[in-house]
């Protein structure tokens, strides 16, 4: 986590490392995302180069896109984000690699990124409720019953929380 007093600029820092071949490999470049192997660096190659592209997210949303090289060496990469809110941030390979979040906590406020996104969240609470509620054993019902109504309510509490909707266009904030 990574506490900052206002909203504004923050500098962030990764020493990213991948590796592909200097040729590509055909097979894998050319293989239906939905097939193995799934999150393979080879995908994620700038056609025709040793590169891969990458971006940094905020809330999900990418911020900042550029390449790195792919030959084993670790890269330094430092970014200057304008951080607006409480958020996270995360470096992304797309389709390969992700970082896990760093924790920008503005003015010690909790991330609350989108209220699409925890509708999304609520919503699918209830869906799982749904889906699972009959194979619930009847001498764990009341335990569960009471689980996702805890989960429906922390869902509701930090949309009422939110003071976005969402990203007006993709890449927004």
């Amino acid at each position: 986590m990574l506490p900052v007093a206002v909203c504004g600029c923050v500098a962030v820092v990764w020493l990213l490392c991948c590796i592909i071949m200097q040729e590509a490999d055909e097979i894998i470049a050319n293989t239906p995302y939905e097939e193995k192997p799934y999150w393979h660096i080879e995908r994620a190659r700038v056609k025709g180069t040793q590169r891969v592209p990458l971006e940094i997210l905020v809330n999900g949303y990418p911020q900042i896109k550029t390449e790195i090289i792919a030959d084993g060496t670790v890269q330094h990469c430092e970014f200057e984000l304008d951080i607006p809110r409480s958020s996270w941030v995360a470096a992304r390979i797309l389709p390969s690699s992700h970082t896990n979040p760093i924790f920008v906590v503005v003015g010690g406020k909790p991330i609350r990124a989108f209220r699409r996104s925890l509708q999304w969240c609520l919503e699918s609470v209830d869906q799982c409720w749904r889906s699972k509620e009959r194979f619930i054993k009847e001498e764990e019902m009341e335990g569960a019953k009471k689980d996702y109504a805890h989960a429906r309510q922390v869902y509701r509490e930090r949309l009422a929380e939110c003071e976005v909707d969402g990203p007006e266009t993709t890449g927004a904030l």
